[in-house]
Formats: C-alpha cells, sequence, structure tokens
C-alpha cells in the first residue's frame, strides 16, 4: 500500500510543480509591469509627499466620506498604497524593504479595512477597488516584508465580497476577471487562477449580447455602440492578460486570438485617423478631455502586449505606430476600405487623404448614453453624425464650445440653449429603415429619422 500510495505522488508531482511554476511567471510578469510604469525619481518624490498620513492610516487631504459615482475621492488612498508597496517591493528602489513604509502601508490598509468606503458606483466598490488592494497584496506578498497573515486574509475576505464575473459580460466581466488573477497569484491558487483566465478570455467570443459583435463592432450597456471607450478597455484588458500568460498552461488559444486580432487591427485601429479617434464611438466619454487624443497608446502597455503575445503582428503594428505618434503622416500605408457595421449601425469609409465615418441609431441599437454626469448635452449625437478628418485632431477637444444641436451630419431642431439628454444610460432609436451597403471600397447608408418632432430620411453614397 505504501508504495502505491508514493507511485501516485510521483505522478501527481510534475504536474503541482509545472502549475506553480507558470504562477510564477506570471506574477513575475505582472510585477515587471508595475514596476515598469514609474521609474524611481518619481516613486522617491511621491514617497516623500505622502509621508504626511495620520496616526489611524488615513490621509488628512482625502475625503473617505465622499460617495462620488465618478472622480471618488477615497480611491485615492489605494493609489497612494500602490505607490507606496511599489517603492517597497521594486528592486534597487532606495526604499525597498523600508520598515517605515512598511509601516505606513500595513496602517493604510488597515484603516481601509475598518472604514470601507463606499461609492454609490458598484464599478467603483467591485472593480477599481478589488483590483487596487489585488495589486498592493501582490506587491507585498513579493517583497522582503508581506504584511500581517491576519490583515492579508481580511482583506482577501473582502475583494471575495465584490461580485463575481459570472453574470457579467464585455470589459466589466474581464475587469472582474483580472481581480481574480490577482487573487489567485496572491494565494497561490491553480484552481482560481483556471477559473480566472477563463473568464477572463470568454468574452472574445461573438455575441449577441454585450460585447464583440459578428460584425467586429462592439457593444455595451445594451446594444450601445462603444468601439472605444468600452471596446478600448477590452482589447488593453484582454491583451494584457494574454500577454501575462502567454507560454503557460493558462495561454490564450489561436481562436480567440484571431478574434482579438482582427478587432484590433481591422475595426479599431481603423477607426483612427493618425492618433485621434472618431468622436462617435466614445459613448458618453466624449466629453472627457483629450478623450479623442490616442497618441500615446503606443507607448503604453496595449502594443507591447500585443507583440508579446503574437509576434507575426509586429509589421502590421510598427505600420500603425508610425501613424499614432505621428511619426509618419496620418495617411502613411492606410488602405482603401468601406465597412458597414450592420450590428453597430455605423459606416467606416477610409481613404488614404481622409475618414468620412458615419454614426446612424435605430431600434435595434441604442442612442449614445448620458451618464454619472456626463455627455449631458449628446441629445442628436447619433442622427447621421459625420466625422470629415484629413489630419485626425480636426475636433479635439471642441466639445465644451459645440453647438451640440448642430453637430456635422445630424438634422435637429433649433434650439436657443443647449438640451440636456433627458434619459441617462441611452435609450433604443425609433426607426427601423437604417443600414448600409458595401463592396468593402464603396458603399452607402440610409437613415430614418424620427426623433424629438424631427422626421428625415437621409441618404449617403461614398
Amino acid at each position: 500500500m505504501k508504495k502505491i500510495i508514493f507511485y501516485i505522488s510521483i505522478l501527481f508531482l510534475p504536474f503541482t510543480i509545472t502549475a506553480q511554476d507558470d504562477l510564477s511567471v506570471i506574477k513575475s510578469r505582472i510585477l515587471k509591469e508595475i514596476f515598469d510604469k514609474s521609474n524611481d525619481v518619481q516613486l522617491t518624490k511621491a514617497v516623500l509627499s505622502f509621508k504626511n498620513i495620520n496616526s489611524d492610516g488615513s490621509w488628512p487631504e482625502i475625503n473617505y466620506d465622499d460617495n462620488s459615482a465618478s472622480n471618488w475621492a477615497p480611491i485615492r488612498h489605494l493609489e497612494r498604497l500602490q505607490t507606496l508597496a511599489s517603492a517597497f517591493a521594486k528592486p534597487n528602489n532606495v526604499y525597498k524593504g523600508n520598515d517605515e513604509i512598511y509601516q505606513t502601508i500595513v496602517k493604510g490598509l488597515h484603516f481601509w479595512y475598518v472604514k470601507n468606503p463606499r461609492s454609490t458606483n458598484w464599478w467603483q466598490n467591485d472593480i477599481a477597488t478589488t483590483q487596487y488592494l489585488g495589486r498592493v497584496l501582490l506587491l507585498m506578498s513579493a517583497s522582503e516584508g508581506n504584511i500581517p497573515e491576519d490583515l492579508q486574509k481580511v482583506l482577501i475576505g473582502r475583494m471575495q465580497t465584490a461580485q463575481g464575473p459570472f453574470t457579467f459580460t464585455g470589459a466589466n466581466k474581464l475587469d472582474i476577471a483580472i481581480a481574480y488573477i490577482y487573487r489567485a497569484l496572491i494565494t497561490n491558487n491553480d484552481k482560481l487562477m483556471n477559473i480566472a483566465v477563463m473568464e477572463a478570455f470568454q468574452p472574445i467570443e461573438f455575441t449577441t449580447a454585450e460585447g464583440l459583435q459578428h460584425d467586429y463592432s462592439y457593444q455595451q450597456h445594451k446594444e450601445q455602440l462603444m468601439i472605444s471607450a468600452y471596446g478600448y478597455v477590452f482589447l488593453t484588458g484582454e491583451y494584457q492578460v494574454a500577454a501575462w500568460v502567454a507560454g503557460t498552461k493558462y495561454a490564450l488559444d489561436n481562436q480567440k486570438l484571431t478574434l482579438l486580432n482582427n478587432y484590433f487591427f481591422n475595426t479599431y485601429s481603423n477607426a483612427l485617423r493618425g492618433g485621434y479617434m472618431d468622436y462617435n464611438l466614445e459613448g458618453r466619454g466624449i466629453s472627457r478631455p483629450k478623450a479623442l487624443d490616442k497618441t500615446r497608446i503606443a507607448d503604453g502597455g496595449l502594443f507591447k502586449d500585443i507583440l508579446q503575445t503574437d509576434k507575426t503582428k509586429k509589421e502590421a503594428l510598427n505600420i500603425i505606430t508610425e501613424r499614432v505618434t505621428g511619426k509618419k503622416p496620418a495617411s502613411f500605408d492606410v488602405k482603401p476600405l468601406h465597412i458597414y457595421f450592420w450590428k453597430g449601425d455605423y459606416t467606416l469609409h477610409v481613404r488614404p487623404e481622409y475618414s468620412f465615418n458615419v454614426r446612424t441609431v435605430s431600434k435595434r441599437t441604442v442612442r449614445t448614453e448620458s451618464g454619472n454626469k456626463e455627455n449631458l448635452l449628446g441629445t442628436v449625437l447619433p442622427d447621421g453624425s459625420v466625422n470629415l478628418t484629413r489630419r485626425g485632431n480636426e475636433y479635439l477637444n471642441i466639445m465644451p464650445a459645440w453647438e451640440w444641436d448642430k453637430i456635422p451630419g445630424v438634422t435637429a431642431r433649433d434650439y436657443d440653449t443647449a438640451v440636456i439628454l433627458k434619459k441617462q444610460w441611452g435609450e433604443y432609436g425609433s426607426t427601423d429603415f437604417v443600414g448600409g451597403v458595401t463592396d468593402s471600397l464603396y458603399g452607402a447608408t440610409v437613415y430614418e429619422q424620427d426623433y424629438d418632432d424631427v422626421k428625415v430620411k437621409k441618404h449617403i453614397s461614398f
């Protein structure tokens, strides 16, 4: 009997070692990613500015009773703890293993657990908070001074009380799954990692719900066009996780990788003109400063993660990089194309000399939303709005001065003052006869409008 038990143990040993090795590889990649985002000079300045922490682990200038849906003040507490944990854990940093920093982090985590600040926005509570806690605990678990076991245990327990990814779709599912990945690495839990990665990659499939559509558009908040905005969150998150797990047993399979690449290289990148996004694709984020400016995406982690995930895309990515960063003109190596996104009610017409894109809405899709006090004036935005650009930055930051009832391409009532959207989070369109045809180079788009007492039939040929 002892021999049988011994042989069974030997049989299972290699699988255990492999799983733990893979977890170690993934953990080291995430830590390097965090360390690379701030240099030693930035960390040193930050540490010096955060030394005014109170004895109870709070900072005097943060309003912990704030419950705002956006710009939620308490999240700055966790941002600071992550910065301190980075300085404490980063190899060769002057504050590596510093006891004063360690005590500050422990006090700060204890205060957060006791105070338990809450926002009226579930995203802040279940995604932002859990991801920050995950990164802080991950950094500390890799350092010379892991936090007290009882404190780590209750914080992990708090992370577990957040909503799970199972009932969510699209970018929200992915964001929650990333918090699960952090928790799996902190606890060295292979089973949890399998669940987390499965949930993280699940949105990389065609769906009729929220997420990647069969026409390679992206929808979130019901059938609302979100090729940028949530579509960008989807891209960055999926490629990030794919890069973390590349070469391990958790790696993204080729079928899903093909779908992800098609969305980035054929949809998202073609919606860019130079380094700027079509304003029709930002959702309520259109009202944010510099929302259309994507010139820095090549400097961040996205392009690096794409190459880590699929090295065959190096040449195509280099061409996009040249345009996005402005090293080459917006026309550089642009191929003529015409795409009608029949699921998204959106037309993309691209030529080397210009881009001309059209946004419409039907009973099958949702109008551009207002929410969290953003995009309050975008009432007629989806009613045939056209975005004609050559450089790409023609509409950058124009929104505060825009006459919102006179957006290019729309037909609307002439208001004396801007009209605030009556419904938050979007509403369905009101007509059926909306659509387009294309042969991939040329096409036509039609839009029957019946909104705000304005009825009109529109047609455009490219």
